[in-house]
This record gives C-alpha cells, sequence and structure tokens, in this order.
C-alpha cells in the first residue's frame, strides 16, 4: 500500500526517540502549529530497574 506519510515531530531532540508522522498534509500543518505554540503537551511513562520516585524530573540523558 502506497500512503503518503509528513513527518510531524521529534518528541525530543537531545535523545533519540520516537518520531511523529502525520497521513495527511493538512493534519501535519494543524498538529505542526499546536506543536510550535506549545499547546500540545508531553507526558512520559518509564519502565525502571530498581526504585524510583513516582514522579519527577529526569536530569540525564535517557540513551
Amino acid at each position: 500500500m502506497d500512503q503518503p506519510v509528513f513527518p510531524l515531530h521529534r518528541l525530543d531532540k537531545p535523545t533519540p526517540g520516537v518520531l511523529v508522522f502525520a497521513l495527511s498534509s493538512e493534519v501535519a500543518k494543524l498538529a505542526g502549529e499546536q506543536f510550535q505554540e506549545g499547546r500540545i503537551s508531553k507526558t512520559y511513562y518509564a519502565i525502571v530497574r530498581g526504585y524510583a520516585p513516582e514522579c519527577g524530573p529526569i536530569t540525564v540523558a535517557l540513551f
């Protein structure tokens, strides 16, 4: 199936990770505007080994 995709956003530029793509140029344009205006927020979940606080900042790069 030939489906065009439009690169939209890399979730975190300094950290290797997930890329987001849109399946239409219209959605890519609207979502891109929302990211630029700060209207989209991100929530991260992690599976850790050992003990970690339930929430809080991560202050080191994840590789």
